[in-house]
């Protein structure tokens, strides 16, 4: 008698609802889900549990899968999706707790404090300014340049000139002690 090759054909109708079939398919696949998983993931641990997320997932939609084909396209594509999504909330993390150390050091709290102590002394020497030359060192301090400082205030594009060059005149006389710090700020 001659042997003759044997393959294995799916069936091509699943029934999901059926807890056996179900059983089946889930022990079929759940292992080369893992495998495809941690290509993606690289934590065996984190694999395991998307693929176990995307079989529960399966389950919930089990009535609107007919095919084997169907379900493994299901499957398969579920698997990729959420390791693609938790790659990119562990890259969210990690670029988070890099930022926390970076504001965790001590020359991040002192660049800070005297940034913040820079901009109170301007501000303070601003706030004692005339009210029009305020107005338009603040608004300059936005970033806002001369034509649209002018055009907020309803004034010319000179006045404002002439009227910011006079408040740099008086801050300067008023902040001469702390010039260079401010130099840098500004």
């Amino acid at each position: 008698m001659e042997k003759k090759n044997c393959i294995m054909i799916e069936p091509v109708g699943i029934d999901l609802s059926d807890m056996q079939e179900f059983q089946d398919f889930f022990e079929r696949y759940y292992t080369p889900l893992c495998v495809f998983a941690i290509q993606y993931i690289g934590n065996e641990a984190i694999a395991n549990d998307i693929v176990q997320d995307c079989f529960v997932k399966l389950w919930k939609q089990r009535n609107q899968i007919l095919y084997v084909h169907q379900a493994k396209s299901f499957i398969y594509t579920s698997v990729k999706n959420r390791s693609l999504n938790e790659l990119s909330h562990s890259q969210v993390v990690q670029n988070y707790a890099a930022k926390v150390q970076e504001k965790a050091t001590e020359s991040y709290f002192s660049d800070k404090v005297i940034e913040e102590e820079t901009y109170r002394i301007l501000t303070d020497a601003i706030d004692k300014l005339p009210k029009r030359m305020r107005e338009i060192m603040l608004l300059a301090l936005d970033g806002k340049s001369n034509p649209e400082i002018a055009k907020t205030l309803s004034v010319s594009v000179e006045n404002v000139h002439t009227l910011k060059k006079k408040a740099y005149v008086k801050l300067r006389t008023s902040l001469k002690d702390y010039y260079y710090i401010l130099f840098l700020f500004l």
